[in-house]
């Protein structure tokens, strides 16, 4: 989040706080600040200063910043939905900024053809986060994870107990330009139902059918391709995916790819996150449950 710069850090922390928390003049006290942040103005901040001026009703300045990101090439509305599109769709310029926006998408250089079924015999090897990602399991100096992490020890714990688990990169479509644009998630096989399922770790949800039976990422990809309704989704835990994020995540699985293993985590790393514990328990208990008839 800025690596070794601590200021950096500590800027980027307080605007992701402040539009986190929907305090919209807080969030536009910092524009000085954030400005400085030169490799996320254009693409982060002037957007999301756009929005928090249009939602306090300030709608020259709210097109003045977005004019000001797209001059900056920002290409990305849906990063912030559907509370950008929401709060600014109202100008009278909104098509032409949405045109202008879209045109700063470069064309993709490549297509994914399809994608590999393989059914394991045995749990798969264990993944290790590279090392300078490796400081942010020490949440006691304050880190934050992001979906790496939390997938990362998702697919350990679920590896240590017998159950075979990768990590899965899925990304938007126009992945290749922008930020925001990927996540990975957890592909657990269960036995019982003979297929992989996909367990997102950092919302702590699965993803499920009109049948309330899991889904895979195969299956994800092909709803989210043919601009199929939003899919059921289970929390577990005590967090809860707010019902308005769901659809941009589910906007990952346009298209995707599995991760290579990195070897081990070290011995002396513990990978007991509470919520990613009980999803994995929780996903024992569901592998053993009777069969539908």
């Amino acid at each position: 989040m800025g690596g070794d710069d601590p200021p950096l850090v500590d800027i980027r922390k307080r605007g992701q706080d402040a539009g986190t928390a929907e305090d919209w003049e807080a969030l536009l006290a910092l524009e000085a600040e954030l400005r400085a942040d030169e490799a996320w103005w254009p693409i982060v901040w002037a957007p999301a200063c756009a929005m928090a001026a249009a939602k306090i009703d300030r709608r020259a300045q709210a097109r003045s910043f977005v004019e000001e990101a797209i001059a900056g090439g920002f290409s990305q509305p849906e990063l912030y939905d559907p509370t950008f599109t929401e709060a600014l769709s109202g100008d009278p310029e909104w098509p032409r900024l949405k045109a202008a926006m879209k045109a700063n998408e470069p064309p993709s250089p490549v297509t994914l053809l399809d994608w590999p079924v393989l059914t394991p015999s045995a749990p798969l090897s264990l993944d290790r986060l590279p090392v300078e990602r490796e400081e942010l399991l020490r949440v006691d100096a304050g880190e934050r994870f992001a979906c790496v992490e939390y997938t990362a020890v998702l697919s350990q714990a679920l590896n240590a107990v017998g159950i075979p688990a990768r990590v899965v990169a899925v990304l938007q479509a126009s992945y290749h330009t922008g930020v925001g644009k990927a996540h990975q998630v957890s592909e657990a096989w269960i036995d019982e139902l003979a297929t992989w399922v996909v367990l997102d770790g950092q919302n702590g949800l699965y993803w499920v059918d009109e049948d309330a039976a899991p889904l895979g990422v195969p299956a994800l990809q092909d709803r989210c391709r043919a601009g199929e309704p939003l899919p059921g989704y289970v929390c577990v835990g005590s967090k809860q995916l707010p019902e308005r994020q769901a659809p941009r995540w589910f906007s990952h699985f346009r298209h995707g790819h599995y991760a290579q293993p990195r070897g081990h985590l070290p011995d002396d790393t513990d990978p007991a996150d509470p919520d990613v514990t009980e999803l994995a328990g929780r996903w024992r208990a569901y592998a053993r449950r009777p069969a539908r008839p």
